[in-house]
Parts: structure tokens; C-alpha cells; sequence
């Protein structure tokens, strides 16, 4: 996730994504999709907001309802 910034604009700009998506994925699970796309759909979106390029689906678990995704940040130059 990013840093923590001081700055009230960027703040609010944080916080109209994280709304942006929550408005999206809210239509997105409206409609009837397969389970694969929608979690796909579910993956790509936390990477967006977060800006970690690197995201996986590790376990979904229907019966419990939860989802577990693993999260990768890359630093440039690491081995």
C-alpha cells in the first residue's frame, strides 16, 4: 500500500478510489458470472487500489465466504 501522507488532497484522493472500486465491484457482483471472472475481477481490483502489481488468489473458501489473496511488492534492483 502506499505511504502515509500528511496531505488531506491525497487522502481523499485514496479514499475516492477505494470508493471507486467499491462502486464497481458492487455492479460487477450484481451480475451473474462465473466464479473464476468475478475473482479475477475481485484480484485485479485489489491490485489496482493498492498498486501492488503482483497479486494472487491463494484459497476461496465458498462455504465460509472468505478469500485469501497473497500480495507481492517488488522493490527495483532486488534479486
Amino acid at each position: 500500500m502506499s505511504k502515509k501522507s500528511n496531505d488531506p488532497s491525497l487522502e481523499l484522493k485514496r479514499m475516492h478510489e477505494y470508493q471507486r472500486a467499491l462502486a464497481a465491484f458492487s455492479r460487477v457482483a450484481s451480475e451473474v458470472l462465473p466464479t473464476d471472472r468475478l475473482l479475477h475481477y475481485v484480484t485485479a481490483q485489489v491490485s489496482r487500489v493498492t498498486h501492488i502489481k503482483h497479486t494472487k488468489i491463494m484459497c476461496y473458501r465458498p462455504d465460509k465466504g472468505d478469500l485469501l489473496l497473497a500480495l507481492k511488492r517488488i522493490a527495483l534492483g532486488s534479486v
